[in-house]
């Protein structure tokens, strides 16, 4: 994940916030130093398995810069929505997010009296991937992807060519985000253009590296996942170009067509908004006036 920061120290300030939540009563009438809090505090992290390299970079270099006063963390990934599910029940401290908390999130945090915060910590985008040798699918228009993904596509698109017929008369096996990650959310939404509305007969899994592990040893596979493991495995994977057709306000009308092609990288749904997302830590709610500047964080193309 292409990222940059002001300092880590403001970064790692996110991941501070939880001591506020979780470190130990003290029955003693003084109040324990930030370093005491810490070195004794348990930090548990979870959710997007997008975010957490970022996170768990982050909570490295804690541990590293603070050496026996740091806090132990445990960074994990159960997917955006699995890691709200545990954040709203009180079982983590803070939950990664590759898309903002929904309302029923919301109101089941508020039902089991969490309260947290949200700050952004990055921007991010999805990348589309085939098999390294796969010649023929470089692009892909959103049509294209969508006639690929939708419901109706299930058990009935299965081949390359039912694509573009010059394509090969080859499966075409998909793997992309399981159900509860802020990834499947997002693409589906992106391209079906409908909360949920996805086939279903694709292997979905909720840990990246296998994604990227069936596209790089299968000629046949077509996967989806967040632009960072891309950027790490770009060697042996190949990015499909996307191209997003922009509408009109009320008219309709198509406006521009942009390709999906950055300087460096041939992708993938970045170019117009829709098809960027932020990402997103949500700690328990300590004191506010501790907050770092979101804007020190963020991810670059």
């Amino acid at each position: 994940m292409a990222f940059k920061t002001c300092t880590l120290s403001l970064v790692l300030a996110a991941i501070a916030l939880a001591t506020g939540c979780s470190a130990p009563v003290t029955t003693s009438d003084a109040e324990p130093s930030v370093a005491e809090s810490i070195a004794t505090t348990w930090i548990k992290v979870d959710g997007s398995s997008t975010v957490f390299p970022l996170t768990d970079e982050v909570a490295k270099e804690l541990q590293f810069e603070r050496g026996t006063n740091a806090p132990d963390i445990s960074v994990e990934f159960s997917g955006t929505g699995g890691g709200f599910r545990k954040f709203c029940a009180g079982e983590t401290d803070i939950n990664n997010a590759s898309r903002p908390i929904l309302r029923d999130e919301m109101a089941l945090c508020k039902q089991n009296g969490v309260e947290y915060i949200e700050i952004p910590v990055a921007f991010d985008a999805l990348t589309v991937v085939v098999h390294p040798d796969n010649d023929w699918a470089s692009e892909m228009t959103v049509s294209e992807l969508k006639t690929l993904w939708e419901p109706a596509a299930e058990g009935r698109i299965t081949q390359w060519n039912q694509i573009r017929p010059e394509w090969p008369k080859e499966p075409i096996n998909l793997h992309g985000a399981d159900l509860d990650s802020g990834t499947y959310d997002y693409f589906v939404d992106a391209i079906v253009g409908e909360a949920g509305a996805t086939r279903t007969d694709y292997t979905a899994q909720s840990d990246d590296d296998l994604i990227v592990r069936a596209a790089r040893n299968d000629l046949d596979a077509l996967g989806y996942f967040g632009y960072a493991y891309y950027n790490e495995n770009r060697q042996q994977l190949e990015a499909i170009a996307t191209a997003v057709t922009l509408f009109g306000l009320n008219s309709g009308a198509a406006l521009a067509t942009v390709v999906g092609v950055l300087i460096e990288v041939p992708v993938m749904l970045m170019l117009v908004e829709f098809c960027r997302r932020t990402a997103f830590w949500f700690p328990r709610e300590p004191d506010k006036a501790t907050l770092p500047d979101p804007r020190c964080v963020s991810i670059k193309p």
